[in-house]
């Protein structure tokens, strides 16, 4: 066997190995949870995820919006192997659950009504009293059952605030949706030593922007009722603070530790997330090389290459030149979709066009004649035979990965949910963005140094947006955005491998767009006015 062909089939190998492993470390700790559902106070269908124990007392876990639930993968696990009977659920528009959230969710008792119905759910489930749950929450989840507490609707036997989404030092919530101060919300003025008769642990880090340590602090003064505790960890962004495992640790550790049950560190945690990393970053390793094996696989190939011509002049210019109606696409379409009467990923909608108005924008420039090359040209920038069987098997593979995720219940990279049109539709979205960048560079580009410079361009917001969100403060996300790139460079050399195997340009695009809004968004939150 040739060994081009043995080392392509090792690195293939190898890829299967690395997804089978992501979807594993991601999805093993709720294989043994079912899934049940149950309906709100709007008769809206909402999902759960229950798993029951043998210890005589629960956990319900309260989770952030628009997070993936597979961050609660190591406090799950923990919970379970220490006999808690665990339930989880997904907000509305999230996950499995139906329905939308309002756009005032803030100033209203909507998230609030959900994490009741949830508790109420679970008791009867489990047929434990609340007196018997301890209820951990995190971000908007911990804000929830803060005001629903303030009603004196809720009796648990603890309470645990990871990063609560609460303003209480009259700073400014940097908020697009939410246009108010939290001090001036009734419910919150009510907070006080009486607010819970129960031990409370306060979970938060010295570098979380969004539940910052003035405001837990002053919070911490509030709720003290004499039982209460304060974890200060010295680092730590609240889009990671769930998926770290000191979090988890300790959260589990103080739950044992208030029903006398024996409680280890299992130090094979903190491996978890370095391990993902790395696979992350070796996935699109053997990507790359995997297109270059493809690319350069006949070693006669240079000999058939024709005079390689120049980059048409002052064309990098112009590209650069177009992200000016980029970006007054990118502020103009999220602020006329506020208005519409519809239900839409609003939140979601800021860094999509972000990341997709400059391909949207380069499309039209060719399309109606504005380009040096004609649309004919642009549209058709590849020749010859295209290998449909191996676009089929490559859409099979990816088929099969979403089927696998599914099944073993992670929403970390593929989700559908309620919003799977708007899903469907920002695929659409990314895919021209990806086609518009392949087919300039194939029409324009033709060395290595231009082919980098003509990417580079095309998606500068990349590199940019978190530039963006530091300088705004949001630290928690640009750590997020930082991971778009991975991901974008992932994506791009699956287009260059079907490049290769000469699958249809369409196509490729429709996969390239499809999975990299999978990856980057998979549990968008619906609103609604």
């Amino acid at each position: 066997m040739d060994k081009h062909i043995k080392l392509k089939t090792a690195i293939v190998s190898a890829l299967i190995i690395l997804l089978i492993a992501w979807c594993a470390m991601c999805s093993m700790p709720f294989i043994s949870f079912r899934s049940l559902y149950f309906q709100n106070l709007d008769n809206v269908r909402l999902h759960a995820r229950f798993n029951p124990g043998d210890n005589g007392k629960g956990v319900l876990i309260a989770g952030d919006m628009s997070h993936d639930i597979s961050e609660l993968k190591l406090l799950a696990g923990e919970l379970k192997k220490s006999g808690y009977s665990v339930f989880l659920f997904d907000l509305p528009s999230q996950g499995g659950s139906l329905g939308t959230v309002p756009y005032r969710y803030k100033t209203s008792n909507y998230i609030a009504e959900q994490f009741y119905c949830a508790l109420v759910v679970f008791a009867q489930e489990s047929g434990l009293s609340v007196s018997d749950i301890h209820i951990v929450s995190y971000g908007e989840g911990a804000r929830a059952v803060l005001q629903t507490a303030c009603f004196g609707y809720i009796s648990p036997r603890s309470v645990t605030l990871v990063g609560p989404a609460v303003n209480l030092s009259d700073r400014a919530d940097f908020d697009i949706i939410n246009f108010t101060l939290d001090t001036a919300i009734e419910w919150i003025g009510c907070l006080d030593s009486e607010t819970f008769a129960c031990p409370v642990h306060m979970v938060y880090t010295s570098t979380d922007e969004i539940s910052t340590v003035k405001d837990n602090e002053i919070l911490s003064e509030k709720l003290d009722n004499g039982l209460l505790t304060k974890t200060c960890l010295k680092l730590g962004f609240h889009s990671m603070l769930m998926s770290s495992a000191s979090v988890s640790m300790k959260v589990c550790g103080y739950l044992c530790s208030l029903d006398g049950i024996p409680f280890a560190e299992d130090r094979t945690l903190y491996t978890y997330v370095p391990s993902q990393i790395v696979c992350a970053l070796l996935f699109v390793y053997l990507l790359y090389k995997y297109s270059v094996q493809l690319r350069y696989s006949d070693r006669y190939a240079y000999e058939r290459v024709p005079r390689i011509p120049e980059m048409p002049r002052k064309h990098l210019i112009k590209k650069m030149l177009y992200w000016i109606p980029a970006a007054m696409i990118m502020v103009l379409v999220p602020c006329g979709l506020y208005y519409l009467p519809i239900s839409m990923p609003y939140k979601s909608i800021m860094p999509v066009m972000a990341l997709s108005s400059y391909g949207l924008i380069l499309s039209g420039i060719y399309c109606f004649g504005a380009a040096e090359a004609s649309r004919e040209e642009f549209v058709m920038t590849q020749s010859g035979k295209t290998d449909k069987k191996g676009a089929i098997l490559t859409l099979a593979l990816v088929a099969a990965f979403i089927a696998l995720t599914s099944f073993t219940g992670s929403r970390n990279l593929f989700g559908f949910g309620a919003e799977w049109h708007w899903q469907a539709a920002l695929s659409i979205i990314f895919a021209v963005g990806f086609y518009a960048d392949r087919s300039d560079r194939k029409l324009t580009a033709f060395t290595m140094k231009e082919n980098i410079c003509s990417f580079a361009i095309g998606y500068a917001s990349f590199a940019v947006l978190p530039i963006v969100l530091v300088v705004l403060g949001l630290f928690s996300s640009a750590v997020s955005a930082l991971g778009y790139v991975a991901i974008l460079f992932g994506t791009v050399m699956l287009g260059n491998i079907l490049d290769t195997l000469k699958s249809p340009p369409v196509f490729t695009a429709l996969l390239q767009g499809f999975i990299f809004q999978m990856a980057v968004f998979p549990n968008m939150t619906m609103f609604k006015a």
